[in-house]
């Protein structure tokens, strides 16, 4: 009889610790809910870092946008980074062509190429020194239509 009080007492115990510890993995969820929405938490998540970036629409300083402007038209004349580009490129659709072993690679190669065009895209479509501060829209949309439609 007392075997079975002290483990009536013990399950007890173990029950209130079970509890408790219930109570702060339900904070600890919540919490974490709320920060998956977060972009910050999902670059954190996918690249295991952060990333510092700011908006170039947001430059108020006309002289930063000058020069902003001036490093993005560089960039775009630049044989060094085209040819890169084009090199990247050139590997993937070769290894899409010869190599891939499943779908899933192909389409790893795939969204590679997207990736590099959607920046070349960005470049090109930054505007900072015109009264005409244009900037194309969902780009990722208009890459997707191009290769999946």
């Amino acid at each position: 009889m007392i075997k079975k009080i002290k483990k009536f007492i013990l399950a007890v115990k173990v029950a209130k610790e079970l509890e408790e510890e219930i109570k702060k993995l339900k904070v600890y969820i919540s919490e974490t809910e709320e920060l998956v929405g977060e972009p910050m938490m999902v670059i954190r998540k996918v690249l295991d870092r952060g990333i510092n970036f700011y908006d170039t629409n947001q430059i108020e300083s006309e002289e930063h946008r000058r020069v902003y402007q001036r490093s993005v038209d560089d960039i775009l004349k630049n044989e060094a980074f085209n040819n890169e580009v084009n090199a990247i490129i050139a590997d993937c659709v070769e290894f899409c062509a010869k190599e891939s072993s499943n779908h899933d690679k192909t389409l790893d190669a795939r969204m590679t190429i997207n990736g590099l065009e959607l920046l070349k895209s960005r470049f090109k479509d930054i505007n900072l020194v015109s009264d005409k501060k244009e900037r194309k829209e969902d780009r990722l949309d208009v890459l997707y239509n191009k290769h999946y439609n």
